[in-house]
């Protein structure tokens, strides 16, 4: 593998995809989300992801991968961008660079889990250390990558995120069911017995 966050200008003046800027020489397939051709199951819900990175090339190569994966992506090269795009969008996936113009990656990580905490946040930095990978776990953080990382890493969290947020949403539309619905699928029963038997297989 190469090193480095290197390659930015070069890929940017050939226009291809930015397999440059990580390291790692994965074929992934760029271009729009397609998420009409996923099955049925798999579009319960849309991942909306916000990449927050400084450095141009490393937001827009992981946008880029995340968007050719079928996620909707919006990117923010500061925590002030940030914010104002949580403020009108929806995110249920933040990748964060922890040193960031307009405040640092932490301070925007602890407004994010008090404001939004169902939101998903992995922490991505060239400047990992031991002390800033435990602060950013205890504020909240799911997950760590240190640049420069693989394409391979980064598809991985993508990934299991995208499988949290469906198992989430299923949570949700069961336990919505729950509430709007006497019994469930084919019992039968209101007692307080029952109500609790609902709410154990719920949480199953």
């Amino acid at each position: 593998m190469t090193a480095g966050l290197k390659g930015a200008s070069t890929e940017r003046e050939q226009g291809g995809a930015p397999s440059g800027v990580l390291v790692g020489v994965s074929p992934i397939r760029m271009g729009p989300a397609k998420t009409s051709e996923r099955p049925s199951s798999e579009r319960l819900d849309l991942l909306h992801v916000l990449v927050v990175d400084d450095d141009d090339a490393v937001r827009k190569a992981c946008c880029s991968i995340a968007a050719g994966m079928g996620f909707a992506v919006v990117g923010a090269d500061s925590a002030t961008e940030a914010r104002s795009i949580l403020k009108h969008q929806k995110v249920d996936l933040i990748l964060l660079d922890l040193k960031l113009p307009g405040g640092g990656g932490l301070g925007l990580l602890e407004q994010v889990k008090a404001l939004h905490p169902e939101t998903a946040v992995v922490v991505m930095t060239a400047f990992a250390s031991v002390s800033s990978a435990v602060e950013a776990m205890r504020i909240g953080a799911g997950d760590y990558l240190t640049k420069p990382f693989a394409l391979e890493e980064l598809t991985r969290v993508l990934e299991r995120a995208g499988q949290r947020h469906q198992i989430d949403v299923q949570s949700r539309l069961l336990r919505e069911r729950l509430r709007t619905q006497k019994g469930l699928g084919g019992l039968v029963g209101q007692s307080p017995e029952m109500e609790k038997l609902y709410r154990i297989l719920s949480k199953v």
